[in-house]
This record gives C-alpha cells, sequence and structure tokens, in this order.
C-alpha cells in the first residue's frame, strides 16, 4: 500500500493531501539563463557550507560537553569553523586579556570520529577575522525570531572580506524555524559591517507534524512562498539539507522551485 504524502503549504498555497507515491513522481525542469543559473549554484554551494559548518559546530559543541568537565567554566565565547586540507576544524574561542585564543578544536577529517584537542594558542590573522565577523552575526538581526541563533562564517566568493550568518534556531524537534536568518557582508579584517540582508519579511515556522495531517500519513515536503527574490536562496538550501526534505518554493514573481538533494531547479515559470 503507497503512503499518503503530505505537504505542507504557506502562503497563496493551500494544504495539499494526495495519494501519490512521491519517488516515482519526475517533476518536469526548465533551463535558466546564464546570469541567473550562476546565482543559483552559488546559492546551492553556499546552502551546502552552511548546512556542513553548522553540523560540525553542532556535533563539536556536544563532543566538548562529553569529554571536558565543566566546560561553562573555560571562558568560550563563541566558535568558528575552517576548511582545512582534511575536512573542518571546530575552534572554540575564549577571550583572554588582549589575545583572542583558542582553547580546544575539534577536527573533522574525512569520515574519522571527531577528534578533540585541547591546546591553548593564539588565533592566526585569518581566524581573528572570521572570529571578528563572527562577532557582527548577532548585530545584523533586526527582528529576532528564536531565542537561540547559531552563527556561521562563510568566505566571500570574490575573496575579500566574509559573509556570517545569524541563523535562528528552535530545541522543539517538531518545528522548522523557516523566517528569522541573516546574512552580513563583512570587511576582510573583521571589524566593520559592510552591508546586510534579512531572507524573510517575517517569522515563519512550519510544524513537522501538523494536527490536521490525516493518519498514516508520510510529510513528504514542504512549500513556501519567498518574497524578497525572485529565486530561492541559500536559506533554502540550508533549511532543505538540514531537515532531509524537499523544499518548493514560490518566488515574488510566480515562479516555482524545487530543491531537493543541494539542487535547485525551476519548475513553473510565471
Amino acid at each position: 500500500m503507497k503512503s499518503i504524502s503530505y505537504v505542507i503549504a504557506i502562503g497563496i498555497f493551500s494544504i495539499l493531501v494526495g495519494c501519490q507515491d512521491t519517488s516515482t513522481t519526475k517533476p518536469s525542469y526548465m533551463l535558466l539563463p546564464e546570469t541567473e543559473s550562476h546565482i543559483l549554484r552559488e546559492a546551492e554551494e553556499l546552502g551546502r557550507l552552511l548546512y556542513e559548518k553548522d553540523k560540525c559546530a553542532a556535533k563539536a559543541t556536544d563532543l566538548l560537553f562529553e569529554k571536558v568537565a565543566n566546560p561553562n567554566d573555560m571562558g568560550i565565547c563563541g566558535w568558528i569553523v575552517c576548511k582545512n586540507d582534511n575536512g573542518y576544524v571546530v575552534i572554540f574561542v575564549s577571550l583572554q586579556e588582549d589575545r583572542i585564543v583558542t582553547l580546544c578544536q575539534v577536527f573533522f577529517e574525512n569520515s574519522k570520529y571527531p577528534e578533540l584537542i585541547q591546546n591553548k594558542r593564539s588565533l592566526t590573522d585569518e581566524e581573528t577575522a572570521m572570529f571578528r565577523a563572527r562577532q557582527h552575526a548577532f548585530g545584523i538581526i533586526e527582528q529576532a525570531c528564536s531565542e537561540k541563533y547559531n552563527t556561521v562564517v562563510l568566505p566571500c566568493s570574490d575573496g575579500e572580506g566574509c559573509l556570517v550568518y545569524a541563523i535562528a534556531t528552535t530545541t522543539d524537534p517538531q518545528s522548522i524555524v523557516v523566517g528569522g536568518h541573516y546574512r552580513g557582508t563583512i570587511s576582510k579584517d573583521g571589524n566593520k559591517v559592510l552591508s546586510h540582508r534579512r531572507f524573510t519579511k517575517s517569522c515563519l515556522i512550519l510544524p513537522t507534524k501538523p494536527p490536521d495531517m490525516p493518519a498514516g500519513a508520510e510529510l513528504a515536503a514542504y512549500t513556501v512562498s519567498h518574497l524578497l527574490d525572485d529565486v530561492p536562496t541559500e536559506i533554502h538550501v540550508y533549511l532543505s539539507l538540514l531537515h532531509k526534505k524537499p523544499f518548493y518554493v514560490v518566488t515574488r514573481d510566480g515562479r516555482y522551485w524545487c530543491i531537493k538533494d543541494n539542487v535547485i531547479k525551476l519548475l513553473k515559470s510565471s
């Protein structure tokens, strides 16, 4: 027996419940101009990096509390996640006198189990700039949609400065925070916010188990309207990867998009 697919729709869409097997559905994708394709490929890459770095930070924090006695007494005031030749390293940062130092690091290398190493050292110039950029994340939030925000720092695509993200999160496993995320472009030294943007006009939270979902139904995907851009953004890619469900996005120009497996495709033109 085929399971019931259930898609949560927001904005101009109604909630759709249908008896279809989504694994056999093959949507017809549409071609895009090269300039727009480039924007989407960049959004896919940024969304993937956001997800990977955010996931590493969460795992590193769990490992820190598992392996270190009283980590709250270490004076840690934040973290950054850096890419190295073999994977990622999460650097927990402390401010001591006039120095920015790390007290411990967690290495994620290839498929190995993450390794926590405690060693006090000063941050490199690049790491210092990333941490300074990270400290600007909370200042770019214009309307907080959650009591808890995670931060992610990425290099700018042009090699100058970096991008800092303030990601609204929740501890409720039955909620998805779609609204309230922000991005800032920070100067190369990490000291100045050059620009910033929000990704939604309002706070939006989706339930993973809607109260009116029929018994035996399986959540297939989420559909949201996006009023700030003509194409989906890296946040949609990040959310799709984080919650392991396709996201269908209706942009402000009326086009209908699918985000699945880190790929953005146009399903229907306006």
